[in-house]
């Protein structure tokens, strides 16, 4: 499990300049605000004096398991659901440079919303604002289930079968 860290812990200052020469629309001075409670990649709204934001994540402080938190293949991912009914935020970019960050870190548009992930967030929602979550959720997963991942070059990115088992033999591990 991650200990929470402030923005300054987790990104250095090679990696700022990385966004900033990335995505110089947003300005040079960049603001970088840890967003998410999740206990898995840290995930941060970079927004622009000059206005606009994009989101990076990157992995977690400290010792990580061998395939955890994997950004390139979060990347590979998002690069191929692209073109697909599967929404997905925009890659702007993805850094594996070791000179810049010891792990490989992806930058996104942003997309705004709500993150209904309590009883209290959902609360604050109308009842017709919830139908219409729970309907958009079900009509993503449809999608989902519907790409041809071979088609879009995700064939070869796992082993299809025996997930569950190798799930629970990781979790056991941990």
């Amino acid at each position: 499990m991650s200990k929470p860290v402030s923005a300054d812990e987790a990104l250095t200052p090679a990696m700022r300049d990385w966004v900033r020469a990335t995505l110089p629309r947003l300005g040079p001075d960049l603001r970088f605000t840890r967003i998410g409670g999740g206990r898995s990649n840290l995930t941060y709204l970079v927004t622009g004096a000059e206005g606009g934001s994009a989101v990076l994540r990157r992995p977690p402080l400290g010792e990580l398991l061998p395939s955890a938190h994997d950004m390139t293949r979060e990347c590979t991912i998002l690069r191929a659901l692209q073109d697909t009914d599967v929404p997905v935020p925009e890659v702007l970019g993805f850094c594996a440079d070791p000179d810049v960050a010891v792990h490989p870190f992806v930058l996104m548009g942003h997309v705004d919303g709500i993150t209904v992930d309590s009883r209290e967030a959902a609360a604050q929602l109308g009842s017709d604002a919830r139908g219409a979550v729970g309907v958009r959720l079900a009509q993503t997963l449809a999608a989902l289930h519907a790409v041809d991942v071979d088609h879009v070059g995700l064939g070869a990115l796992g082993r299809r079968h025996g997930y569950a088992e190798r799930q629970v033999r990781r979790w056991t591990r941990q």
